[in-house]
């Protein structure tokens, strides 16, 4: 549905005139965008690898401990990684928010 409604609104997109659902449709993808990122974050999840592997180099974490949390870890960094390269589109005609 949202590549027909692209389709359509296009001409008028490339006209310098933003339509009122596209601007609404951009607004709730900005707020889904942001709740993600909040969700999960990707420097805390980058900090939280680091620290782990820490702890295990120390000795302070058991192997079992480490292979776990590290597995749980690298799955929220990739899931992080793919939020903060979400392109929730940009104004090109001048309007703004």
């Amino acid at each position: 549905m949202f590549v027909i409604d692209d389709v359509f609104l296009l001409p008028l997109s490339l006209a310098g005139f933003e339509p009122l659902p596209n601007l609404i449709m951009m607004s709730f993808r900005a707020v889904h965008k942001n709740s993600l990122q909040e969700l999960y974050p990707l420097k805390k999840t980058q900090n939280e690898i680091k620290e782990i592997a820490l702890l295990y180099e120390l000795g302070e974490l058991p192997r079992e401990e480490y292979k776990k949390r590290t597995s749980e870890l690298a799955e929220k960094l990739r899931i992080a990684q793919r939020v903060n390269d979400i392109n929730i589109g940009q104004f090109s005609t001048g309007l703004l928010l």
